[in-house]
């Protein structure tokens, strides 16, 4: 089991999304500026192989653009306004894995969020491990998913680059899931009190990581639980708790 990329994590969801908007630059560098240690970075595949960062496979919630990413080249992409939801914004460039790399390697670790369902990306796991080689950050991020097939893979790709497993809560047993695809770390969705899980996690060696957690009252509750971070789109709060309790 790889050791985690930091002691406990204040991850910035889609940088400081509560902020700025989310998975742009400008929302990644406000991230930088509250405090997280690590980015949490969604990315699709673009027509031509480029590493998207967006949330959404769609357009239409976050840009002026539609249809699915896939189905547009990175230049297209790169027209369009990835703050147009928000009316007091200025005009954000989509980014790709490399742009953000740009601007925050040594400033951060990186979670990076793999997306590969329900739209299929063929070659998205190449890519992402090209990336991360090219950059020369295998020992600064974490590959995290919901297909955990695509995890399996990414470990077959490149043993080093740590992964982690991402789920609803609920799971009684995730680290079975973890070991049958190679995870190093196991990330549930916050709702159900499973402290015991985590106890047990720990136990079995598992790093266990909260998402997406907004309120002080559920970051408490999750610390207490023995969490060994939080994903938040407000890194600031996340950064105040862990400090009140000597953990950063």
């Amino acid at each position: 089991m790889e050791q985690p990329i930091v002691p406990f994590k204040i991850a910035a969801h889609g940088g400081a999304a509560g902020y700025a908007p989310e998975n742009t630059l400008t929302s990644f560098q406000k991230g930088l500026e509250l405090g997280a240690n690590v980015l949490e970075v969604d990315v699709h595949l673009s027509k031509d192989g480029e590493l998207i960062v967006m949330h959404d496979a769609t357009l239409e919630r976050t840009t002026d653009g539609s249809g699915y990413i896939h189905d547009h080249t990175l230049h297209d992409l790169k027209q369009l306004d990835a703050a147009a939801h928000i009316a007091s914004s200025q005009k954000e460039q989509i980014p790709t894995l490399g742009d953000v790399f740009d601007l925050a390697r040594g400033k951060a670790k990186f979670d990076i969020d793999l997306k590969n369902g329900p739209r299929i990306y063929p070659g998205i796991e190449e890519q992402v491990v090209r990336t991360i080689e090219d950059y020369d950050l295998v020992n600064d991020v974490m590959v995290i998913s919901f297909t955990h097939l695509s995890l399996r893979q990414i470990k077959a790709l490149n043993p080093h680059i740590q992964t982690g497993i991402v789920y609803n809560a609920g799971l009684l047993e995730p680290w079975v899931v973890a070991k049958t695809v190679n995870a190093d770390a196991l990330y549930p969705k916050y709702f159900y009190q499973i402290d015991d899980i985590i106890l047990e996690a720990h136990r079995r060696g598992y790093p266990v990581y909260a998402w997406t957690i907004d309120t002080l009252d559920d970051m408490q509750r999750w610390i207490n639980y023995g969490v060994d971070g939080i994903t938040s789109n407000y890194p600031d709060l996340v950064r105040k708790v862990a400090r009140d309790l000597s953990l950063v």
